[in-house]
């Protein structure tokens, strides 16, 4: 094996290690609402998580009269549809 890519790949593990494996490669906001209740969904992005590469967590803030009515952070994508559909 060529010495760059074995020099990448231990620079790889060891951060990995370091990091637990949750090293966040991007994140997007959502948010919808009304004058009355908004709705913000930030979806992080982790190389490896829980679930295995690629892992989606999202953080959810449902606010009601500039109150906030749920704040949730590193639920499931199942979690956050049901949420949704809740609070919609």
């Amino acid at each position: 094996m060529h010495p760059r890519i074995l020099t990448l790949f231990a620079l790889f593990a060891v951060l990995m290690i370091f990091s637990c494996g949750c090293v966040e490669i991007g994140s997007t906001t959502r948010s919808a609402g009304n004058v009355l209740a908004d709705v913000e969904i930030v979806e992080h992005t982790y190389l490896w998580g829980d679930d295995g590469p690629f892992t989606k967590l999202y953080d959810i803030r449902v606010r009601s009269f500039g109150v906030d009515v749920l704040n949730l952070k590193g639920v499931t994508r199942q979690e956050m549809e049901a949420i949704q559909a809740k609070y919609g």
